[in-house]
């Protein structure tokens, strides 16, 4: 088998959502599924003038989009340079310590209280595992009432989207080199739009390159004895009536109908959606898909059939399904350890002369602002307890402070306003504010350590609803 990596960039915020926009979930899918570059070749197969001039061809066709003979896989996030994979549904974090416990690889659940890990993207194999969570944001919109001069009633919109700039990667494998390298002339150096609301602020503009070297040829090695299989894409399986199922085979799995599944090692999750096509302008039936990410943990090592994993495991494999990592090492380690590393982002990655785009940006850090400066009041709050020279301070004192300083954006203004203005000074109205110089002095040190104005006056708006904050 043939095939070929590329990588591909963000250039503009790309939505793609999780369920039909129709439901009450918004959820945005952390990777760019193989389906919608398979859909921007055959796009591309039906425009091109060439083909219309002299008729299409239709076995082509078939070959890249319906047969199988075309595999295309789903991007994920590269960390430091290399595709990664979607944390295991096994990895769990004990809320106590925040040490990580892989229960596919533990012989009893532990009794302490954890919790599943169910975001971020690792590399590695063994040891310090490198992970990082992809870079999202949201955005909310709203129809607008000519009538009422407002948000239309009902038609107020949440989107969560993909931040651009970060790279992704992604491999596509064909049966023949000269279909490769069709598919490969209509992705490369090339701009995609994909995802949704492309008219409405959202592009989602890709650009995508090939990686030199990549296109090679070989087969998957056979696998004699199997225990374990971590999900690397989604799967997908039919039973015998035709419909798709939730009841796991051992058949359907490693190829032996003798293979018991662990269901206390193993870890699973399922979702259901229905692909939108283009096309005709509607939804397709439902699918009921298994998760990538999902664990599965046999009773005993499985003797498999010869090149069982060759292409994948269940349906749907043009479109990225069946992507299988079989006995990998990560998942034989009971507790693997989880190294978070900086996003990844392109130096040029995300420019856009869009206002909305600058607007979305200067939000977004403005919250992660917002939010430093909180965690660092909030640490000051937390010193202030019982016995502390402030804790005796009362709430008409510190509104007194507040009403001074709510519309100072400088620390160095704040200080002066406090602590030097000869018109309002907290000793001075000692007899109305009754701070003592003890207090005085402390809440002068706490201002002259604030690195800002917000997480100061973050401090005061707490202790101003202390008892409700306790």
């Amino acid at each position: 088998m043939y095939s070929q990596t590329f990588q591909c960039t963000i250039e503009e915020p790309l939505i793609l959502f999780k369920k039909a926009k129709t439901e009450q979930s918004t959820e945005t899918l952390e990777y760019i599924p193989g389906s919608l570059f398979r859909g921007f070749v055959a796009g591309k197969l039906f425009k091109d003038k060439e083909a219309r001039t002299n008729g299409i061809d239709d076995k082509l066709i078939d070959n890249i989009v319906f047969d199988g003979s075309v595999c295309f896989g789903d991007a994920h996030l590269i960390i430091s340079g290399e595709r990664s994979n979607p944390i295991p549904f096994s990895f769990h974090r004990f809320k106590e310590n925040g040490e990580i416990v892989n229960l596919a690889a533990v012989e009893e659940t532990p009794p302490e209280k954890h919790k599943q890990i169910r975001e971020g993207y690792f590399i590695g194999e063994t040891g310090e595992l490198s992970y990082q969570k992809i870079s999202t944001s949201e955005r909310m919109k709203a129809a607008r009432s000519l009538d009422n001069r407002a948000s239309k009633e009902g038609a107020m919109y949440l989107y969560r989207f993909i931040q651009p700039g970060q790279s992704f990667e992604f491999t596509i494998k064909a049966d023949d080199d000269e279909l490769l390298k069709k598919v490969t002339a209509y992705l490369s150096n090339n701009n995609v739009y994909l995802g949704k609301s492309k008219s409405a602020e959202f592009g989602g503009r890709l650009s995508i390159k090939e990686k030199v070297n990549s296109s090679s040829t070989g087969s998957v090695p056979d696998y004699e004895k199997v225990k374990s299989l971590y999900a690397a894409s989604n799967w997908c399986f039919i039973n015998e009536y035709g419909t798709y199922t939730t009841q796991l085979t051992g058949e359907m799995l490693c190829g032996n109908p003798e293979a018991k599944i662990d269901w206390n090692k193993s870890h699973v999750r399922f979702r259901t959606y229905a692909p939108f096509n283009a096309h005709r302008n509607a939804y397709d039936a439902q699918r009921l898909i298994l998760e990538k990410g999902s664990v599965i943990v046999f009773k005993e090592e499985i003797e498999t059939k010869e090149s069982f994993f060759a292409e994948g495991i269940g349906c749907h494999l043009t479109e990225g399904f069946g992507e299988v990592l079989i006995n990998p090492e990560f998942l034989s380690d009971s507790n693997p350890s989880l190294k978070e590393v900086s996003t990844n982002k392109t130096e040029n990655g995300g420019s856009s002369h869009d206002p909305i785009y600058k607007i979305l940006e200067n939000r977004k850090n403005a919250k992660e602002s917002l939010v430093d400066d909180y965690q660092k009041a909030a640490v000051e709050f937390d010193k202030i307890k019982e016995g502390h020279k402030l804790y005796g301070v009362k709430t008409s004192q510190w509104g007194n402070v507040w009403n001074k300083i709510r519309d100072l954006e400088d620390i160095n203004v704040i200080i002066a306003k406090l602590f030097e203005d000869k018109n309002f000074n907290l000793l001075k109205n000692e007899k109305t504010s009754k701070w003592s110089p003890e207090q005085f002095k402390e809440l002068k040190e706490i201002a002259q350590k604030s690195t800002s104005a917000q997480s100061f006056k973050i401090l005061i708006k707490l202790m101003i609803n202390r008892n409700k904050n306790e």
